[in-house]
């Protein structure tokens, strides 16, 4: 779309809304709804005469409730209402959906020579590596690695979803699984039972 139409698209929603841009209507809005855009649920509770928003686990953003990403062939507009209705989809099910690029990493103490080697690796490296050069998870998502230092010698995802080779490299090297919260992170967590006893 160039600037020109760009600037006829805002003459016509200026026009639309015209009738409610006055001091004392309540306003009017115009939201561009597709698939796989980012919905971000917000909550307001009021205790009382106050507003309480002590209930997200977030500071600065205790109202959130939830994150995702409208799933295709979900999305009803009802134009006579001005209404819409979707599915909302966490990254977990959006990585199951995206097919897996073959990964096959080995350590090295020097310089890499090839893209196929890691620097001193370690689970948590290749599993960066796997969801920032692979995915795009990295990208949209806080991702809270393992930190574990201990060095793996290789890390191999040669088959099935995004999300399939995330959890095999977490499980093989660390016990671990990809998890995710209702707020759209990541956490590459290994069960209490076999974390070393010191670190529990």
């Amino acid at each position: 779309m160039g600037e020109l139409d760009l600037l006829k698209l805002r003459n016509r929603v200026a026009a639309l809304l015209a009738p409610w841009d006055r001091p004392d209507s309540p306003g009017a809005s115009v939201g561009v709804v597709r698939d796989g855009a980012l919905v971000v649920l917000w909550k307001h509770d009021f205790v009382g005469t106050s507003r309480d928003t002590s209930y997200g686990p977030y500071a600065g953003a205790e109202n959130q409730r939830l994150w995702g990403w409208i799933a295709p062939q979900t999305l009803k507009i009802n134009p006579l209402y001005g209404t819409a209705q979707f599915t909302i989809q966490g990254p977990s099910w959006w990585l199951s959906k995206l097919p897996g690029s073959p990964m096959s990493l080995t350590t090295t103490s020097g310089t890499p020579a090839n893209w196929d080697q890691m620097q001193n690796m370690t689970a948590d490296k290749a599993l960066y590596r796997l969801m920032k050069w692979q995915s795009t998870l990295a990208e949209i998502c806080d991702v809270n690695f393992s930190g574990s230092t201990v060095a793996i010698k290789t890390a191999i995802a040669n088959s099935g979803t995004a999300r399939d080779q995330i959890q095999t490299i977490a499980n093989d090297k660390l016990l671990a699984s990809i998890l995710f919260d209702r707020f759209g992170c990541a956490w590459i967590q290994t069960p209490v039972y076999a974390l070393p006893a010191t670190p529990r």
